[in-house]
């Protein structure tokens, strides 16, 4: 059951981090494909991060009051929903729109993530570093 909680987390905790490292390959392509130039394509990225980073100092408190499930099923919810209209965005602007609503959701899983090894091992907390410390390796 340990090996499978840590399993889970770490795939959760890697959602930003692959929204990111999946996508900046595809900056030129892009780029050409929307006819803006590449600081038009990085705004993709940088809202992203913005909206990842905004949100990441509201998960604590919305998984507090509302549950650690709930809140990471609507956000995955949302991150999937945003990836497929990013992937269909008709416009540049729609790709925006869709990156932000990415970012919003994205930072759910790595807070989520250590509140839920602080929840289930707040009572050994040797064992809950080194439960982060196998998500972090993974």
């Amino acid at each position: 059951m340990q090996r499978l909680l840590t399993v889970i987390l770490a795939l959760l905790g890697m959602v930003g981090a692959l929204a990111i490292d999946t996508y900046l390959p595809s900056i030129p392509a892009i780029g050409r494909e929307f006819a803006v130039g590449p600081l038009a394509v990085q705004q993709t990225l940088s809202v992203f991060l913005f909206t990842f980073a905004f949100m990441m100092l509201f998960y604590g408190t919305l998984s507090d009051s509302f549950g650690r499930r709930p809140v990471i099923l609507v956000a995955l919810s949302i991150y999937t929903v945003a990836s497929l209209g990013a992937a269909l965005a008709p416009s540049f602007g729609w790709l925006l729109v869709f990156r932000a609503l990415q970012g919003l959701a994205a930072g759910a899983g790595s807070v989520i993530g250590q509140a839920i090894v602080q929840d289930r091992f707040s009572h050994d907390q040797s064992h809950a570093q080194r439960i982060m410390s196998h998500i972090m390796m993974v």
